[in-house]
């Protein structure tokens, strides 16, 4: 399509969402055609949070709780290779830390907010993996419901996490995202009406929602663009056409899941029960952990000890949201607002040590 076939009027302006590599193409279009308003799509977003909080602990033990939770391949894991199956390794580890967390204070009696005024490092970091995986669980729920506000505040919350992993691609995009919806307020009152692909069950009240982009990921558009044949006669044909194909792929996928015994995507109460039990398995470990004075020498760091889980790994974990934010702000006055002169240096880093394993 050419710019005059959108036949737009001098108020208007062309929405397009996207993942970072189109949002930043299109940025740099805006010079050349105003009219364009560039947005970072909410499912790529949270998929890159993710990685983010893969790269933050992975030198704290995070992947030694994802073998405790029986990941089978967390060179997987580590590469988010798939952003379902990582997310439901990240939704477990955060509910399991959440538990036991909860469980050692009321045991020792003392509150949420006095953990970081402690010495117990462990306890700490992971308390932190608990708060920035919460902002996670937030935008996620902010997705799923259509809530636009929730996604833009978590997404601000969120931002200096980004910086600090390293994600400069995604941190440049995110300053231009929401510098977009504060520079526009009908836009920002559009997205709170019609934010997101909202899915409604055939025999239910209640509905889903999903993120544009998310939409087109999920109901694989080259797969059903494969998978519908002959000529399309009316609109109601190709719907059938697509839903058919969408619960072939739904059915592949199920069985897959069930051959290969990946019970983070299979449904059956076999896995909902493995899961259940190496939940609290993880759950009890961490107590236990928490309480040593020694927490190294617990069976699950046996294998791969975290090189970074002492007290100036620690304190590296806690300034990275403070330093993520002094760098975010400088890109933001760098790329946004050019109000400085552009200077790359060290936006690549990684405020804390990155193993690999």
């Amino acid at each position: 399509m050419y710019r005059s076939d959108f036949e737009l009027d001098d108020n208007d302006f062309l929405d397009i969402v996207g993942d970072e590599a189109l949002h930043r193409r299109l940025i740099k279009c805006i010079e050349k055609w105003p009219k364009l308003r560039p947005l970072l799509g909410a499912w790529h977003i949270s998929k890159d949070f993710c990685s983010a909080l893969l790269v933050l602990f992975s030198s704290y033990g995070i992947l030694n709780f994802a073998r405790e939770l029986e990941v089978r391949f967390l060179d997987k894991l580590e590469a988010n290779v798939d952003y379902r199956s990582t997310s439901r390794v990240l939704d477990l580890i955060w509910t399991a830390v959440g538990i036991s967390i909860n469980i050692y204070i009321k045991k020792k009696e003392i509150s949420l907010h006095s953990i970081m005024d402690g010495e117990n490092i462990v306890l700490k970091v992971w308390y932190l993996y608990f708060q920035w995986a919460g902002i996670w669980k937030a935008h996620r729920i902010g997705i799923r419901n259509g809530n636009h506000n929730l996604q833009s505040n978590c997404l601000a919350s969120a931002a200096p996490l980004f910086a600090s992993a390293g994600k400069h691609n995604y941190t440049t995009a995110i300053a231009h995202h929401l510098s977009t919806l504060a520079k526009y307020p009908k836009l920002n009152q559009k997205l709170q009406e019609v934010g997101a692909f909202k899915l409604i069950p055939n025999n239910e009240n209640s509905h889903i929602c999903f993120a544009f982009d998310e939409a087109l990921e999920t109901f694989r558009v080259r797969f059903i663009k494969q998978n519908i044949t002959g000529n399309i006669i009316n609109e109601e044909t190709l719907k059938r056409n697509i839903k058919a194909a969408q619960s072939e792929r739904e059915r592949v996928d199920l069985l897959l899941s069930e051959y290969l015994e990946d019970t983070s995507v299979s449904h059956s109460q076999r896995a909902i029960n493995s899961r259940k039990e190496v939940l609290w398995k993880l759950v009890n470990n961490l107590i236990i952990i928490f309480d040593m004075k020694n927490p190294l020498e617990h069976p699950i760091f046996r294998k791969h000890i975290p090189p970074e889980l002492n007290k100036e790994g620690c304190e590296k974990l806690i300034a990275c949201y403070p330093n993520g934010l002094e760098r975010i702000q400088k890109v933001y006055l760098q790329e946004v607002l050019k109000t400085e002169k552009r200077d790359p240096t060290g936006r690549r880093a990684i405020g804390v040590k990155r193993t690999k394993h």
